[in-house]
């Protein structure tokens, strides 16, 4: 049986002001990274990629302007040894415009940042 517990967490209306859940659901993150590993780095910060961590996150814009100012994303403590270092996203939207994301390469000087696409490749 997987483990799945719902969160609310707290939205700070001055940061973002979309709509947020939390969800820990290892099952998902297992599918997730097993569809996706090879396309992110297997190494960062001195660690290796061992998993997708459980603490998977969904934002809603609904509406026009609805944004989410320009931050750092944190890390995952899953344990003593063990932490997030890397952000995936995953648009769950379609035929949209905006809601574009903007990395800024200042939040970690010295990380690099990518990002690409995938299109009508359902996971």
């Amino acid at each position: 049986m997987p483990y799945f517990v719902r969160y609310l967490g707290i939205l700070a209306k001055d940061v973002r002001d979309s709509k947020r859940t939390m969800a820990d659901d290892f099952e998902t993150a297992e599918y997730l990274f097993k569809r996706c590993k090879n396309l992110v780095p297997r190494a960062c910060e001195g660690g290796l990629l061992l998993s997708i961590n459980e603490r998977l996150r969904f934002l809603k814009y609904d509406e026009p302007g609805n944004n989410f100012v320009k931050h750092c994303d944190g890390s995952f403590p899953r344990n003593t040894y063990e932490k997030s270092v890397i952000t995936i996203q995953f648009y769950l939207n379609e035929d949209m415009e905006g809601g574009e994301t903007t990395f800024f390469d200042d939040c970690f000087p010295g990380v690099n940042t990518f990002s690409f696409s995938i299109v009508n490749n359902a996971f």
